[in-house]
């Protein structure tokens, strides 16, 4: 906006308050730095009045800047000597390069520095960009950052493989950058991996802030190292797209240094807390079932519920299933079998399919056990060619393993055991499911329970289809279909009374075998308990 400018018209008589001169229109072209005030009732220059000069000698705050000029009949040696002082062409040169600024034809010093700031900061964020998507990429593919040294580190071969195909800032970062601003030590690596954590759980915090209520998953654990943790899942309802969806979201390792109920719990509480989690909103725990986590008394559960008195405890259905088959399934000769197999690389090539049992993940110990019943003869093999081929170490183990599974009752024990591991694997795969609620639970077992108790039903007409199976295996591998010997006082085996193979094994393993498999399953999944759980659940539903 320019300064005002008084009309031809106007009325300088009317402001002269010293002397008889007043101030001349023409004055306003001639010097174009001058301008009138009406106000103050006299003329000023405008350049030094809107542009402050960093001089200080000199009447710089004298007239035409601080003062208006007044006494006319010096105004033009007054003008020249203005024009010609330091303070005026500072400002005149400042004014210039205002007006050039603002009408785009050079750039302001501020904004060139602000521009250079901006294009470091891009320059900086694209190189900072393959670096943080690289460690990103290893994370969620489960691979190391470091290796022995950094010539082995995979992130390092990484990086120089998005050199070599054509990353060109990343090429310049690693020509140019100095040697404290690489951003690649370990250091700068865990502070990502801190700041990605920290980011996704913010993420799930936040939904499990919006729902109504959730419930904590928690299990103790033993790192590489050594070191006592526990893991700490969250369950919550997260609505998507206007539908409800059950989330199992993992929030993190806990370290614990004492394994006593007081301090487990009091850790869960505190992470509750610093999580920003109400505890009002807690209404369900979920542990395994030992005893410091499920104690009704002094237990971790008891002591949560204690302060949050929605928090009811479940235990792990799949847990409970998985315990059902742990003893009744648990064969020694079966899991040194393949000890012996997987101790050696020649060894293992001989039977290269044979998977470990897993004591931790239950599906992999069904599907091991299946293998190992799919692939029994290779493996009768393979310990055949072990005890004549091996070592002496070997031979004798393989001797002694050989002799123990080519066995009429060790084959049939596998073969009810693979059988009924293939009816419950996918039981234990449904309660392991995120979206799983008691119902499905209590469906699930009892459909479980409904087929085994029908074998148990039709046993003689179930075992007589299995041991035409085991038949055709103990004639393939050599073992005499017979029943153990008969004596008159048996006292450290069974010793039923019939020499039939079928009859004397049904009654031997298969019938013995339902049973347990009934009761245990009957036992822990209590008809009493889950109906509590139903009335509790439908109290819920109510509120």
């Amino acid at each position: 906006m320019a300064p005002w400018i008084p009309s031809l018209k106007y009325n300088f008589k009317a402001d002269i308050t010293h002397g008889k001169r007043p101030f001349l229109h023409e004055w306003l072209k001639h010097y174009v730095w001058l301008c009138y005030s009406s106000v103050l009732k006299g003329a000023l220059c405008k350049y030094c009045v809107l542009f402050e000069s960093p001089i200080k000698r000199g009447s710089f705050k004298g007239v035409f800047i601080k003062n208006v000029f007044c006494n006319y009949k010096k105004f033009h040696e007054q003008a020249k000597v203005h024009l010609n002082s330091d303070w005026h062409k500072f400002t005149t040169l400042k004014s210039k390069d205002f007006i050039s600024v603002m009408l785009n034809k050079t750039t302001n010093v501020h904004q060139m520095i602000d521009n250079s700031v901006q294009l470091m900061t891009e320059t900086n964020t694209l190189k900072l960009k393959s670096i943080v998507s690289s460690i990103f990429f290893l994370g969620t593919h489960g691979l190391p950052l470091r290796g022995h040294s950094d010539d082995s580190a995979l992130f390092n071969d990484l990086l120089k493989f998005r050199v070599e195909c054509g990353d060109n800032i990343l090429e310049d970062h690693f020509k140019n950058a100095p040697k404290n601003a690489t951003y690649l030590s370990h250091h700068i690596q865990n502070e990502f991996i801190n700041i990605f954590g920290t980011i996704t759980s913010n993420i799930i915090l936040e939904q499990i802030k919006k729902a109504e209520c959730y419930c904590i998953l928690a299990d103790e654990t033993m790192d590489i190292c050594g070191t006592e943790q526990m893991s700490i899942c969250i369950r919550y309802t997260f609505i998507e797209n206007q539908s409800p969806i059950m989330r199992e979201d993992f929030l993190g390792f806990i370290a614990l240094n004492k394994l006593d109920a007081e301090n487990i719990s009091n850790v869960i509480i505190k992470s509750l807390l610093d999580w920003g989690l109400d505890l009002n909103k807690l209404i369900g725990q979920g542990y395994d079932g030992a005893s410091t986590m499920s104690g009704h008394i002094s237990g971790v559960q008891k002591r949560i519920q204690d302060k949050c008195n929605e928090a009811i405890y479940i235990h792990c259905s799949s847990h409970k299933l998985n315990l059902v088959l742990n003893e009744l399934n648990y064969i020694p000769k079966i899991r040194n079998t393949i000890a012996i197999i997987k101790e050696s690389s020649l060894r293992s090539s001989v039977a290269p399919s044979l998977t470990k049992l897993c004591l931790t993940r239950w599906l992999e110990s069904h599907k091991a056990l299946r293998k190992f019943y799919e692939k029994y003869i290779d493996i009768v093999e393979a310990l055949n060619y072990l005890k004549i081929n091996g070592n002496k170490d070997t031979s004798v183990k393989s001797v002694y393993i050989f002799n123990s599974i080519t066995s009429l009752q060790f084959l049939v024990c596998l073969r009810v055991i693979a059988k009924y591991s293939a009816i419950i694997e996918p039981v234990t795969n449904k309660l392991q499911g995120v979206d799983i609620d008691l119902f499905s639970v209590h469906k699930h077992v009892q459909n479980l329970t409904d087929i085994i108790s029908a074998d148990r039903s039709s046993s003689e007409q179930v075992f007589n289809i299995l041991m035409k199976d085991i038949k055709q295996y103990a004639d393939d591998v050599g073992i005499e279909f017979v029943v153990l010997r008969i004596t008159s006082k048996q006292t450290l085996r069974s010793n039923y009374p019939t020499n039939n193979p079928i009859d004397y094994y049904r009654m031997l393993v298969f019938l013995p075998y339902l049973d347990l498999l009934i009761s245990s399953l009957t036992f822990r999944f209590k008809k009493k308990k889950m109906k509590m759980l139903f009335a509790y659940f439908l109290y819920i539903q109510k509120v």
